[in-house]
């Protein structure tokens, strides 16, 4: 515990030293300034995306364990099956047989998501390459 105590604070003091560095001390205008601001933004959402997607392995599965309901009539679901899930979403959603354009009309039925879905089929259709 004092090993992660002791590496909370490293990387978390080294981070706003070098953000504090780069927007006191270098000699920037206001728009790049802005751009580093929106940065650390990005960086400190996506630290917090990433210290909680590494939890799946371990706290979210002793959760769904616990607390979800598992049965599908008398069939107990594995709770370790949970961990199979975001690999295959990544699997199914990169193959070429995927159809984003489809998935996206089926959850959101909104109109401004079908005409985005629309135009973005238009031009991956009027596109001289390949389409992935």
């Amino acid at each position: 515990m004092a090993v992660a105590r002791v590496s909370f604070y490293a990387i978390g003091g080294s981070v706003i030293l070098y953000f504090s560095y780069v927007l006191f001390f270098e000699k920037l205008d206001k728009e790049e300034k802005n751009k580093i601001k929106v940065i650390a933004v990005f960086f400190l959402a996506s630290a917090m995306f990433y210290a909680g997607y590494e939890q799946q392995g371990s706290s979210l599965n002793l959760f769904a364990s616990r607390y979800t309901d598992r049965f599908i009539g008398s069939f107990e679901f594995p709770a370790g099956w949970f961990q199979t899930v975001p690999a295959g979403a990544v699997i199914e959603i990169s193959s070429d047989s995927f159809d984003g354009d489809k998935l996206l009309e089926v959850v959101w039925e909104g109109k401004h998501v079908m005409m985005f879905t629309q135009d973005l089929r238009m031009r991956a259709e009027s596109a001289n390459g390949p389409r992935k």
